[in-house]
């Protein structure tokens, strides 16, 4: 019964990728997108107190549209939105902090073109940065967490073994194991005589 619920389980995970995957593009980008507008939102409202509401709807028209200029054209020349990447993966990591930089970059340029008097002069850009960075990176890795989770195999049947070789390849054994539902075997440790590699995770 537990078997046949984890196989149920998967093969929703499955049906459900298999759905999002044309639209994944468009789905990262509305990801990254909203993150931004969530960093100007919060960061006008933590800064501007009651005036916070107001402003960072009524003036957010010159900033949306700078972002999402530059996170188009940065994102498709490192190919974020591509499909290339696997959704989490340190190439994906690389190529979300270049996209990421640009459009700080290009905010922070916008508000120094701006008058004192206008609120987003007013609000912190390292901030609203931050909490578009962070957004970004937290939605990558739920999403990613929740696909290993469902595809790690489960069960008293599953044979323990030991890898021996903690570099890359023994990784990717593991990792390999720790990812495929229909596994028969669970890593339980690493062996390898070289001390830096001690408590590699």
């Amino acid at each position: 019964m537990r078997v046949n619920t984890r196989l149920d389980s998967v093969d929703v995970i499955y049906r459900l990728r298999s759905r999002l995957l044309p639209y994944r593009r468009w789905l990262l980008l509305g990801v990254d997108l909203g993150s931004w507008l969530l960093g100007f939102v919060a960061t006008a409202r933590i800064s501007l107190g009651p005036n916070g509401a107001q402003a960072s709807f009524t003036g957010l028209f010159a900033p949306i549209a700078t972002v999402v200029v530059v996170q188009l054209v940065i994102g498709h020349r490192v190919g974020l939105y591509s499909g290339k990447y696997r959704v989490g993966g340190y190439d994906e990591v690389v190529a979300v902090a270049y996209t990421w930089a640009a459009v700080a970059i290009a905010t922070s340029l916008l508000e120094l073109s701006l008058s004192p008097d206008d609120w987003l002069a007013e609000t912190p850009a390292l901030f609203r940065s931050s909490v578009a960075l962070a957004c970004m990176a937290l939605a990558r890795v739920a999403w990613r967490r929740l696909i290993e989770r469902a595809l790690r195999p489960e069960g008293e049947s599953l044979t323990r073994v030991v890898v021996v070789g903690a570099s890359e390849a023994g990784y990717l054994l593991v990792r390999g194991m720790l990812t495929d539902p229909t596994s028969e075997y669970m890593p339980i440790a690493l062996l390898d005589e070289d001390p830096s590699m001690a408590r590699r995770t």
